[in-house]
C-alpha cells in the first residue's frame, strides 16, 4: 500500500510540474501590476487610517456648547431684567458761535469806544472853535481875560485843570443843593397847604 500511495503521491507531483510548467510558460503573457496593486494597496491603507480617525473628528464640541450655553443663559437673563434707560439731553454751543459770540460782542463794544472817541474829538473841536471865536470878536476886556487864562494855563496845567475840575464840582454840587432845596421848599408849600385845609 505504501507503494501505491507513493506511485500516486509521484504522480500527482509530475502533473502539479506539468501544470506549473504550462503556467509558467503563459506568465510571460500576463502583464506585471505589482507596482499598480502597490499603490492601490497603499491608499487603501491610507483611507483606512482616515476612517479610523475620522470619529475622532467628528468628536461633539462639548466644551464649546458647554460655554455657549452659559453665554445664553447670561443673555436671557438680561433679557428679562433690561436695564433702566434714562435719557439725558445735553445741548452743546459749538465752539465757533461761541468765539463769534465773543468777537461780535468785542467789535460792538470797540465800535461803542470809537465813536465816543469821535464825539470827544467833535466836542473838542467845538471848544477850540469856540474860544478862537471869543478871542477874535471878543471884548478887549475878554480878549484881556483870555490871554490871561492862556498864560496861566501855560505857566501851570495841572493846577488849572484841578481848579477848573473842582470849580466845576462845587458848582455841580450847589445846583444838586439848590434842587433839593426849591424840592423841600414845594413839599413845605404843599404840608401848610394841607394843614390850612385841615
Amino acid at each position: 500500500m505504501s507503494e501505491v500511495l507513493m506511485q500516486t503521491i509521484v504522480d500527482k507531483l509530475n502533473e502539479i510540474d506539468a501544470t506549473v510548467g504550462q503556467l509558467k510558460e503563459k506568465m510571460p503573457t500576463v502583464p506585471d501590476y505589482s507596482r499598480q496593486l502597490t499603490a492601490i494597496n497603499q491608499s487603501i491603507t491610507q483611507a483606512q487610517e482616515s476612517v479610523v480617525s475620522l470619529p475622532l473628528q467628528l468628536k461633539f464640541p462639548t466644551a464649546a456648547v458647554h460655554t455657549l450655553t452659559q453665554h445664553l443663559e447670561v443673555n436671557n437673563d438680561l433679557l428679562r431684567r433690561p436695564p433702566k434707560q434714562e435719557i439725558r439731553h445735553h445741548h452743546h454751543l459749538a465752539k465757533g458761535i461761541i468765539a463769534s459770540g465773543v468777537l461780535g460782542l468785542l467789535l460792538i463794544i470797540c465800535a461803542c469806544w470809537i465813536y465816543r472817541l469821535y464825539e470827544r474829538q467833535d466836542n473838542y473841536k467845538a471848544n477850540d472853535i469856540k474860544y478862537r471865536y471869543l478871542k477874535i470878536e471878543g471884548t478887549s476886556s475878554l480878549q484881556a481875560l483870555l490871554y490871561k487864562m492862556d498864560s496861566l494855563y501855560h505857566k501851570d496845567m495841572k493846577a488849572m485843570r484841578d481848579s477848573v475840575v473842582q470849580w466845576e464840582a462845587d458848582r455841580e454840587r450847589r445846583m444838586e443843593l439848590q434842587e433839593k432845596a426849591a424840592q423841600k421848599e414845594r413839599e413845605a408849600e404843599l404840608l401848610r397847604e394841607q394843614a390850612q385845609r385841615k
